[in-house]
């Protein structure tokens, strides 16, 4: 499953409605600089994005896009601000500062997506981050905002019990994992919104939660009671929405309710036009499943038409880059980027895009940024070893794929390259041998793996060079310009052999 598909099927709401979306691994550091697009004046503030050109089939209202790129990059508490006020035992002073936030928020002086990015600073699944709600509760007992940051805490873990399997493909141990921690964190939301009904991520965290445990109801008291406090909210209904869909035991017919009723607010709130965006889009979802991309698409480009929703410009990059149609695959990846330059997914992407149309060097500037927001993904690191792959510049690449290995010694992908690398180019026949060792034993079908086990038996000599060859024959991708190759001189060689 992908990484579009696993977000669905997951329970994470990031990137959900959103144009943008902070990375939960957030770092201490302040938002992302211009210096991180593919040029230089690209993207990394508020003032570009709000000036990069939409795409001229989209009606994005101008009142979104400036709504949006103000909730990505209008500044509000780090955690390294919350670490060291909690280290110095400062946990009311704390308070005061989310008490300041909620105020600015209901004054209309704090963007809405920012008010939600202050709580989701805890929207993580480490023990590190627990503890340190842990602090908090200790220095300020009552504090509804450290109950709510708990709370939010509980949740990510369930969703990350709950995984990106569907439900009968869901171990039971992992189930019930979700389970204790979604009651823990439903009890700690309502809690905190016994206190202070005001912390709206809260809401949105307990229709999360309800919407992936039930009960049902909980999560329809919490838009009720959201709505009640803040009538033209957009990211609760999001989440309401979200509890919606038919892969949730809703329907398109109360996502388009949903999106219809919030229209007679947009003038208030002009974020709700992604409801309609995301009603929209999600007609195309089973056709994505079942991979009929020619009919999926059309569906996530009537959505994105509507509004930026970060994940339905992922969906459909992700189909176009497979349908062959990269200048707009490029196009929607941008648009991501727009909102959320350090998206490290979106930068990945839209580099292989780069990358397979020849635009090397603006391919290699974004994998680098990618680097310098996540040194240690695998996607990026795969990404700059492909292109420098291409690029013919086998050594680099090399280095990228044994870094890669270090990180998952599991992955095939990084496995065969490093191997054909070690095989073909460096010529060091005893670094390759274990990783074919380890390709076949994953995968005895692998054809690609078999040649190169023949062509290791004829350098380093030994037994079972005829079964090798018969068994690259068996396997064979003709696909593969290595294997098309390879694959009349074996046969050839075979033909010629005594058997027995």
């Amino acid at each position: 499953m992908d990484i579009v598909k696993s977000i669905v099927v997951a329970t994470s709401l990031a990137g959900l409605g959103l144009a943008g979306c902070h990375s939960n691994t957030e770092k201490d550091k302040a938002p992302a600089t211009a210096e991180v697009g593919s040029k230089p004046e690209e993207f990394g503030s508020y003032e570009l994005c709000v000036s990069y050109p939409t795409p001229a089939d989209f009606h994005w209202p101008k009142k979104a896009v400036e709504a949006f790129c103000a909730d990505e990059f209008t500044a509000v508490i780090q955690r390294s601000e919350i670490r060291k006020l909690l280290e110095a035992g400062q946990g009311r002073k704390l308070d005061a500062e989310y008490d300041g936030l909620l105020k600015r928020y209901f004054a209309g002086d704090l963007p809405e997506g920012s008010l939600r990015y202050a709580y989701h600073r805890f929207d993580r699944i480490d023990d590190a981050t627990g503890q340190l709600i842990e602090q908090w509760l200790i220095q300020s007992p009552d504090s509804p905002h450290a109950l709510a940051a708990r709370g939010i805490w509980h949740e990510a873990r369930g969703s990350e019990a709950r995984g990106s399997k569907y439900i009968q493909d869901t171990p039971a141990e992992d189930l019930a994992r979700m389970s204790v921690e979604l009651e823990a964190a439903k009890t700690d939301l309502k809690k905190a919104l016994d206190l202070n009904d005001r912390i709206m991520p809260a809401y949105g965290a307990l229709i999360h939660a309800a919407r992936m445990d039930g009960p049902r109801a909980l999560g329809d008291w919490a838009i009720g009671a959201a709505l009640r406090v803040d009538p033209a909210n957009f990211y609760v209904r999001v989440a309401y929405q979200m509890a919606q869909t038919p892969q949730w035991g809703g329907s398109f017919e109360e996502m388009d309710r949903i999106a219809a009723e919030a229209q007679a607010l947009v003038k208030k709130n002009p974020r709700l036009v992604n409801l309609r965006a995301l009603a929209l889009a999600a007609r195309g979802f089973e056709d994505y499943v079942d991979e009929h991309y020619e009919s999926a698409l059309p569906e996530y480009e009537r959505g994105n038409a509507e509004g930026p929703v970060s994940f339905n410009l992922h969906m459909a990059g992700s189909m176009s880059y497979k349908l062959g149609r990269k200048d707009r695959a490029i196009e929607y990846f941008s648009q991501m980027l727009r909102f959320s330059p350090w998206d490290t997914d979106a930068r990945v992407y839209r580099a292989r895009c780069f990358t397979d149309l020849g635009q090397h060097d603006r391919a290699r500037t974004d994998l680098e940024a990618a680097l310098r927001e996540e040194p240690e993904d695998m996607h990026v690191l795969r990404g700059y070893a492909r292109l420098l792959m291409i690029k013919k510049d086998f050594k680099a690449a090399a280095e990228y794929l044994e870094r890669a290995q270090k990180i998952d010694a599991n992955d095939e992908w990084t496995t065969e390259q490093l191997a054909w690398i070690y095989l073909y180019r460096k010529r060091s026949f005893k670094e390759a041998e274990p990783l074919v060792a380890s390709l076949l034993e994953k995968n005895p079908q692998s054809g690609s793996a078999w040649l190169m086990r023949a062509d290791l038996i004829q350098n380093l000599g030994g037994p079972g060079l005829r079964e090798a060859a018969e068994n690259f024959v068996r396997y064979a991708d003709p696909s593969n310009e290595d294997q098309r190759k390879a694959l009349p001189k074996v046969k050839d060689w075979l033909a010629k052999q005594p058997k027995g």
